[in-house]
């Protein structure tokens, strides 16, 4: 073979391949088995880190929600079990119309028990309704008693003494009638007609003019809240304590 023969160039190239092939063998034999798969188990081991930490801080995040949204309805409960008068969270949600049945009529009527279709009189007459009948009230009761009118304090309407004061009152017949009330507090109120003022409670809501002491079972001590009405719709929200 001659140094310029193509075929000694050709098994140079083969004795260098083959010594270069036993030496990369030789190189891989030499590390230990548990050495070669070590950087892929530290890769591993820090990508299950990381998601054992997403999912630690999800975890957390959700308990805290949780803890927020009971500590919301505690919250709600206490309010109405202290306070009877508050009324209960009713769905946001509205009612709708029923599934569509081929063949019969769409119902589109509202929930009986919908808020927003009885309104505040429907609300009134069913408090109403569990009050005992006003002759029974009065014989049951047959003597007099004393109520406690709480005044709001505004500002705007200090010219009618509106100051946040209690006005007592006692000695009051079972036959007395609302607009009774409303016309001895006219003088107390620095001459707010009778008929600028409203009277509430917190479990019966506004009183009405002709109904008496007996008819809303009223007892001695009972609590009133006076407010006032204009033009407009503005209303003076009651005192409360």
């Amino acid at each position: 073979i001659t140094p310029l023969s193509g075929s000694w160039r050709w098994e140079v190239g083969r004795g260098i391949r083959f010594v270069l092939f036993f030496h990369r063998i030789r190189t891989m034999s030499s590390v230990p088995e548990g050495a070669r798969f070590a950087v892929l188990s530290e890769e591993d081991m820090a990508d299950l880190a990381v998601k054992k930490a997403e999912a630690a801080r999800r975890l957390a995040q959700a308990n805290q929600e949780e803890e927020k949204r009971r500590s919301q309805e505690r919250a709600i409960a206490d309010l109405i079990r202290r306070n009877p008068a508050v009324p209960s969270p009713e769905p946001a949600h509205p009612t709708g119309p029923g599934p569509f049945v081929p063949g019969a009529p769409v119902s589109f009527a509202p929930h009986p028990s919908s808020s927003f279709f009885q309104g505040p009189d429907a609300k009134r007459q069913k408090r109403e309704e569990q009050l005992e009948p006003e002759e029974d009230w009065k014989k049951k009761y047959p003597g007099k008693l004393g109520i406690k009118v709480l005044v709001p304090e505004d500002a705007e309407y200090s010219k009618f003494n509106f100051n946040g004061q209690t006005i007592e009152m006692s000695g009051l017949p079972m036959t007395f009638t609302v607009k009774d009330v409303k016309e001895r507090l006219e003088k107390q109120l620095w001459g707010l007609p009778p008929n600028k003022q409203k009277l509430s409670t917190p479990k019966l809501g506004f009183l009405k003019d002709a109904c008496s002491l007996a008819h809303y079972n009223f007892v001695d001590g009972e609590i009133l809240y006076v407010s006032t009405k204009e033009r407009g719709g503005r209303n003076v929200k009651p005192l409360k304590k």
